[in-house]
């Protein structure tokens, strides 16, 4: 009898392990391997195929700029051997209060696509994202003329908040040391000859 089929060994390895299972999908790293055990596999495939060699060198140009249809996706490989994930845009679903995909980006085509999921729910009232930062990706599309009023502006407050909050503090404290001397004074003793 192999040992795997044995009750007891069974038995002793689930106190060890947790055997929980979710609807969250798979792991993302257990994931991962796979998915580099499967694109080994192609690339070793195509390798024996072609008959060439079977060194680390020749593996691993097999390997460069080069798409994967692994089982679960699409695996790119740079040409610097650099694994590109997926980057893809989620929508929030209210009704089952998950994330749905709705836009992948494709590394090897350099271009999203999108998925017939509906339309977008954008978070907010102003609608989808702009495609660039307000004053552009380099800030040459702001109009910097009035930025120096409300820099200066800024510092007249900052100042006058300053003397304000320092003021006070500073005659407390004066009044306090000439009390102190006062008090000291009327309280010391006379010299009796």
């Amino acid at each position: 009898m192999e040992p795997l089929m044995n009750a007891r060994f069974f038995g002793g390895i689930s106190s060890f392990i947790s055997w929980n299972v979710s609807d969250n999908g798979p792991n993302e790293f257990v994931t991962a391997v796979y998915e580099a055990v499967d694109v080994l596999g192609q690339i070793l495939n195509r390798s024996l195929q072609e008959k060439t060699s079977l060194s680390g060198r020749a593996l691993a140009s097999h390997a460069l700029n080069r798409s994967f249809a692994a089982e679960l996706r699409e695996v790119f490989i740079d040409m610097f051997g650099e694994r590109k994930s997926l980057h893809c845009v989620a929508d929030f679903n209210v009704n089952n209060n998950t994330f749905q995909n709705v836009m992948v980006y494709k590394t090897s085509e350099h271009s999203f696509t999108a998925f017939d999921k509906g339309e977008i729910d954008w978070s907010g009232s102003m609608g989808a994202p702009p495609n660039e930062p307000r004053c552009g990706y380099t800030g040459d599309r702001c109009d910097t003329s009035q930025h120096w009023i409300g820099a200066t502006v800024g510092k007249v407050l900052g100042a006058a908040a300053g003397v304000l909050l320092a003021g006070p503090g500073f005659l407390v404290l004066a009044l306090r040391n000439s009390v102190t001397l006062d008090l000291y004074v009327a309280v010391k003793p006379r010299d009796t000859q």
